[in-house]
């Protein structure tokens, strides 16, 4: 009998948040913020303080496990207008912050049109790359939480931290590119993206707190997520990552590394329609659904390959690691900024 009203209790739990998705958080954050309250309202003895709206009430709780209180509330005031709804209130969270990441994108446009110094120059090149890339984390994210499947939750909890975390990130790399730098470049752009920072560190802090407040309530979530399988051989070192979970995928990571089947070949030597990876890239098919493969013969591949965002389901494959070699120069001494370094990326 206890585990039935056990169960049936959870079970009440689950439909509650799934159709309110950040209730459990704002109950967790209310004890606090109604403490508070009390406190300010005691101040003057009427017993309510004045002021104190609904909506300021939602903001203050929505903001409580934020590191940047005081601009999740002032952003969160001037942008949210009077709705109570914690899911609307953190959507218009990150949609400012989209907007302060824009702004620096903007910004680096501008001041590169400006910038006498090549390294410094150099720097704003890649902060507007990394800001685009960053509205499309957060972007992400957005539509991941207007889209909250209960079902799904930890799934999609963990990708929207991670689309976050990538979007801090990508804000921080943009600013270490003006190291030894001559011009004030760096610093205006450090003043441009103090805001975008901050309310990025805020949306992180929110949905990390959906998560912990989840797990407070000991609900168990739906996962879909699989363990490592110590028994399948991934071209001969182990196990398949946890984020090969579609079937296809794992079976092509388990096909001998000399018995490929790919899409497209990379033959240095001349026996294939490419004969560097660089030109392969520019015929893939882009945000493919499939599993694209490309098969890199045996050789040493001089060049520096980028592979940008829309090229999905990619799986380059080489003849082994003594066999296929890529190599790039670049290098932060000759002035390239280090996040262009890399000889894969």
């Amino acid at each position: 009998m206890y585990n039935e009203d056990t169960k049936k209790r959870k079970r009440y739990a689950i439909i509650g948040i799934s159709s309110l998705l950040l209730v459990a958080m704002v109950i967790g954050a209310t004890v606090g913020v109604g403490a508070t309250l009390s406190k300010d309202s005691e101040s003057d003895g009427s017993g309510e303080k004045p002021g104190i709206t609904a909506s300021v009430k939602a903001i203050k709780t929505v903001c409580q496990p934020t590191d940047y209180k005081e601009t999740c509330e002032s952003t969160l005031t001037a942008a949210a207008g009077n709705t109570t709804d914690p899911k609307e209130l953190i959507k218009a969270a990150f949609k400012v912050t989209e907007k302060k990441i824009s702004e620096g994108l903007q910004q680096s446009s501008v001041l590169q049109e400006l910038e006498k110094d090549p390294r410094a120059s150099k720097a704003l090149a890649t902060c507007k790359e990394l800001m685009n890339s960053a509205i499309d984390d957060l972007k992400k994210s957005f539509n991941h939480l207007g889209s909250f499947d209960f079902s799904k939750a930890e799934e999609m909890l963990e990708d929207m931290k991670i689309w976050l975390s990538s979007t801090i990130t990508d804000q921080e790399t943009c600013l270490d590119g003006f190291q030894n730098t001559t011009s004030s470049a760096g610093e205006k752009m450090k003043a441009v993206l103090k805001t975008a920072r901050e309310l990025t560190s805020n949306g992180l802090a929110m949905v990390s707190e959906i998560s912990s407040v989840l797990g407070d309530l000991n609900i168990q979530i739906p996962t879909k997520r699989r363990l490592l399988n110590d028994d399948a051989s991934v071209l001969g070192h182990g196990g398949v990552p946890l984020w090969f979970n579609n079937a296809e995928q794992r079976k092509l990571l388990q096909v001998a590394a000399n018995n490929p089947k790919p899409d497209f070949v990379v033959a240095k030597d001349g026996s294939s329609k490419y004969n560097t990876i660089n030109s392969v890239l520019k015929d893939l098919p882009k945000n493919s659904k499939k599993t694209i493969v490309v098969y890199i013969k045996e050789g040493i591949y001089e060049e520096q390959v980028v592979i940008n965002k829309t090229l999905t389901n990619l799986m380059m494959v080489g003849a082994g690691a003594e066999k296929t070699k890529i190599t790039g120069k670049l290098n932060w001494k000759d002035g390239t900024p280090t996040y262009k370094t890399a000889t894969v990326g």
